[in-house]
């Protein structure tokens, strides 16, 4: 009997067979899963050997056991001997030792499998692997040591490889593998996500078969274009995995489950993406601390601060974390303490019509109309100009603005209570950090703390010298791949904001005092089911996967969230 099953329907397949005394698995795609898109992408990380040299001597390999008459399947070993012509065993045993050790660091354990076999074992079942590969199965048994942990492979009864038979499933290796078990076939259940060796080559044999289905073809196509992206974005350098992404488990487990399509375009596009950032600001928060002494606060930088809040308070409930209404319109019209600082701002306006720049500059309605009424925008930024020119205009702007800085302050000294020397971690989403550079000075002054911003996208147009990191930043990626980013970051900005209006000002206590909101109740609704496919997606990640190897998981998330945003961005699906 053949069925197909999804990740998350695993935990009952048992039942179905009630006279099962042995469970079979399929390794690879199967108990182990690799970071990257296909398996040969992991060859980039072989040092000294290319992935074209790599994959040429395996099929060297086969052509030469093939026309010996022995089938094609070969050990890494052999492939090695093709592979290094003239080099000693010493080397090549070194050689296959690296390509265990890049796989070790890029395999881990699929949760939904490692939670069958122990359910199989507390049934009594004999729990087996039965695998097309060219390890032997002291080195696929090493592999799974190593990657998924000495509990996992304790849980494992025996190993069968198609390199010691000479055969793989396709060409009749579970008659060998009956063979050896010695027990009925309809009492044997296998597993495997490749339908034509998992199924087609075993259940001739009267093994009971289950098709993982790892994806919907929605999400094959869609990391197909994510693996594409990849490939742009991280050019493949020597001794690093390439297309690389990290999600691939945890879509396969959740995306089925989720019938709505907001809540799963928010899975399964903002996940990987909002799921990276929230494990880096951990990182952040914890280096702060240690590096400066004293608390460390999460400040969410609302309105779009406001995803990264809900995944912060879903990930750590015991955590304070808090939402700060600081807009740009606030902060820079709180920064223009003196003359020097208005005369700054007005130097570098980039052309921003008279009514917006005298609102900016927080002169009343009254003021504004009688400027401004009658004239086109850009004559009427001429005469807010020429007005700004008088001292006593400026001296008005410049009360105005400590009025409000006054007030903006007390808006985060109500909130978050900070004691001299803590650090106040302003999290916001990018990309300039410009209300940190309107305010970052006035909070140090005022409160005795320090500021850091720490921003999912971060590429400043100049360098104030202030304590800014982005998860995705000018450290990793080049400036115009940087730009590239930014170009659409709209999109995200309206997918993780708030459905409050934007701040303009604050009542003497620091209570916020907000625009109407303009958003329709339509969009903001699609918005919030979004925003909770993203949450679900944070809640299955850990889950769907375990590692032994964690050295790298920063670098995965980083390189899966930044390719899962440029897809998103310039390669949208329907």
């Amino acid at each position: 009997m053949s069925v197909s099953a999804a990740p998350h329907e695993l935990a009952q397949v048992l039942d179905k067979w009630p006279d099962l005394r042995c469970l079979s698995l399929d390794c690879f795609d199967t108990l182990l899963w690799r970071d990257v898109h296909k398996p040969r992408d992991l060859f980039h990380a072989l040092p000294g050997t290319t992935i074209v040299q790599r994959i040429a001597a395996e099929a060297r390999a086969r052509r030469a056991v093939e026309s010996s008459g022995r089938g094609n399947e070969v050990s890494i070993a052999q492939i090695y001997q093709q592979l290094l012509p003239n080099a000693d065993r010493a080397a090549i045993n070194a050689a296959v030792e690296a390509e265990l050790a890049a796989e070790a660091l890029h395999c881990f354990a699929f949760e939904p499998i490692v939670a069958l076999i122990r359910v199989a074992k507390e049934r009594g079942l004999k729990v087996i692997v039965v695998s097309d590969t060219y390890l032997d199965k002291a080195q696929l048994r090493r592999l799974i040591t190593d990657a998924a942990g000495e509990t996992v492979a304790g849980l494992i009864d025996e190993i069968f490889c198609s390199s010691h038979f000479g055969r793989a499933k396709a060409q009749g290796l579970y008659g060998e593998v009956l063979r050896k078990l010695k027990l009925p076939p309809a009492t044997i259940l296998h597993i495997g996500d490749n339908e034509s060796a998992d199924v087609s080559g075993v259940m001739p044999f009267g093994v009971n078969t289950i098709h993982l289905k790892q994806f919907s073809e929605t999400a094959e196509q869609r990391f197909r274009l994510e693996a594409s992206i990849d490939g742009l974005l991280h050019p493949f350098v020597p001794s690093t995995a390439a297309q690389m992404l990290p999600h691939r488990a945890a879509i396969s487990q959740i995306e089925p489950q989720i019938e709505d399509a907001a809540e799963r375009f928010g899975a399964t596009a903002l996940g990987p993406i909002f799921r990276g950032f929230d494990a880096w600001l951990q990182g952040e928060a914890e280096e702060l601390e240690r590096e400066r002494g004293g608390k460390v606060h999460w400040l969410f930088m609302m309105r779009d601060g406001h995803l990264p809040r809900l995944l912060h308070t879903q990930s750590r409930p015991d955590q304070p974390g808090y939402d700060i209404e600081i807009s740009r319109f606030t902060a820079v019209a709180a920064s223009f303490c003196d003359n020097a600082a208005l005369t700054r701002f007005l130097e570098t306006d980039d052309g921003t019509p008279g009514d917006i720049l005298a609102r900016q500059l927080l002169l009343s309605q009254d003021e504004i109309n009688g400027l401004c009424a009658g004239l086109d925008p850009l004559e009427a930024r001429d005469v807010v100009l020429a007005t700004m020119k008088g001292g006593k205009s400026r001296k008005s702007v410049i009360r105005a603005s400590r009025a409000l800085a006054d007030r903006l302050v007390e808006h985060v000294r109500a909130k978050v209570q900070p004691a001299p020397g803590d650090t106040l971690m302003m999290i916001d989403l990018g990309y300039n950090g410009t209300v940190q550079d309107a305010i970052d000075h006035l909070l140090q002054e005022r409160l005795g703390v320090h500021v850091a911003g720490r921003y999912l996208l971060l590429r400043e147009m100049s360098r104030p010298g202030l304590d800014k990191r982005g998860f995705v930043g000018s450290e990793h990626y080049d400036p115009f791949t940087l730009e590239a980013m930014c170009g659409n970051v709209a999109v995200i900005e309206q997918l993780a904001t708030s459905s409050s209006g934007s701040v303009i000002d604050y009542e003497e206590d620091g209570s916020p005092i907000h625009l109407a909101n303009e958003i329709v109740p339509a969009q903001a609704e699609a918005r919030r089911r979004v925003q909770q496919g993203c949450l679900r997606f944070q809640a299955v990640a850990p889950s769907a996967s375990s590692r032994v190897n964690t050295s790298n998981e920063a670098q995965l998330w980083r390189q899966g969230a930044a390719t899962a945003l440029m897809r998103l961005m310039f390669l949208p699906m329907p």
